[in-house]
């Protein structure tokens, strides 16, 4: 609970310092570097830090770790910090302008967190140059362009999340089988992402495909150990409807997220390959078509972990009858609300469409929707008629109507 001005710190031999959690509430000094030259490990997050990031922090020693992040820090991001450093994070403060352009070839980064603040401009093309990368977070900013296709490059990348940007087109340019094989989290949610789901991202994923071994449920990935010195990513996602804090991000943890975009088209089969998948989201498009049954083999996920999956295919435009068998059987109502089109028990609607989304007709050609139309239909048809002949009589009749008062 310490609270005040930056501390006048002279540890000239110290390469870790932690002042994370704390009230701080001034400025980075300017000078910060002249007592702090051996820093490899710098974190003041989670304080109430304000002002510019001065760029003579990256001067720092030999700094390879720096969590400035859950402050209110704002302007500019200094370009030297995409230099030298190995974690850069960044998230949850007020920072606006440009992702920093000049990224040198030699970049070092394995963890980017720019996430939650006002960033805007385009994806840097030369953050390509950091293919050491594993974990890329730019969601919730004002992040304009196309699907950063250069981000190809980066073989080892496993978390990718752009989430809640202005980012636009089709998610394309997989065509690579051998790309992103490694990728396990990928949120592109709320953009104005179009097309259809492409065959060839999916196939892509093959870290998603294949189950992990129970002896990994123990290690997270993009620690950074070195000297005794250690750093662990966190990231939010949305889970069960929930938005849920990822203060460990397990190997085996996986997640598609295309929600709240435009996407169009079927589902492809290939999301049936995807066996390791934990959640799936892809909510609030204009998906179309029927649910292809191969989404069964998704149960599979449960033999391995001691709670339940999600899938979220509500607010679309699909069609046809929900499997019964698997997974299917556990997922929430809202799960496939939204769709017209779709029925079965989950819903407490009648099919009459067949997985080929071509009518059911009836032994008496007439299909079972004509018929409750019809039904419907002659409800009010109905008492106009009754109504009509019994009152009519006595309105218009007037020995019935002295009749019918005596009686």
């Amino acid at each position: 609970m310490l609270r005040g001005k930056f501390p006048p710190l002279s540890l000239s031999c110290a390469n870790y310092l932690d002042l994370s959690n704390n009230s701080f509430t001034s400025v980075i000094p300017d000078d910060i570097s002249n007592d702090l030259p051996n820093l490899k490990f710098f974190t003041l997050s989670k304080n109430n830090f304000h002002g510019f990031i001065p760029p003579s922090i990256c001067k720092a020693g030999n700094l390879e770790v720096l969590d400035l992040s859950h402050n209110h820090l704002n302007g500019t991001i200094p370009d030297c910090l995409m230099e030298s450093l190995e974690i850069l994070n960044l998230r949850n403060n007020q920072l606006n302008g440009d992702i920093p352009q000049n990224i040198p070839e030699t970049c070092s980064l394995k963890t980017l967190d720019i996430s939650e603040n006002l960033l805007q401009g385009q994806i840097p093309l030369l953050l390509a140059s950091c293919t050491a990368l594993e974990f890329v977070n730019i969601g919730d900013n004002q992040i304009d362009g196309t699907f950063p296709c250069h981000f190809t490059a980066m073989s080892r990348l496993r978390v990718l999340v752009l989430r809640s940007n202005k980012l636009h087109g089709e998610i394309g340019c997989l065509h690579s089988h051998g790309t992103w094989q490694m990728l396990q989290i990928i949120d592109l949610s709320s953009n104005n992402f179009g097309g259809t789901l492409l065959v060839s991202l999916l196939a892509s994923l093959e870290a998603m495909k294949v189950n992990k071994d129970f002896n990994h449920l123990q290690h997270q990935f993009s620690d950074y150990v070195n000297d005794e010195l250690y750093y662990e990513d966190t990231m939010s996602a949305t889970l069960k409807d929930l938005q849920l804090e990822l203060v460990k991000i397990w190997t085996i943890f996986t997640l598609i997220d295309f929600s709240s975009n435009r996407l169009v088209g079927p589902i492809p089969n290939t999301i049936g390959d995807l066996k390791a998948l934990y959640v799936l989201n892809l909510s609030h498009n204009a998906i179309s078509g029927s649910i292809p049954p191969i989404l069964g083999n998704l149960h599979q996920l449960d033999s391995n972990l001691d709670f339940l999956s999600l899938l979220n295919l509500s607010n679309n435009q699909l069609v046809g009858n929900i499997p019964t068998s698997g997974q299917f059987l556990t997922f929430a109502k809202s799960s496939f609300e939204g769709n017209l089109g779709l029925c079965g028990l989950l819903l407490n609607k009648n099919c009459s469409i067949t997985t080929n989304g071509t009518e059911e007709v009836g032994e008496n050609g007439d299909d079972d929707d004509s018929e409750k139309k019809w039904f419907y239909m002659g409800i009010p048809l109905g008492f106009v008629v009754g109504f009509w002949v019994f009152f009519g009589p006595l309105m218009f009749v007037r020995s019935w109507r002295f009749a019918y008062y005596r009686f």
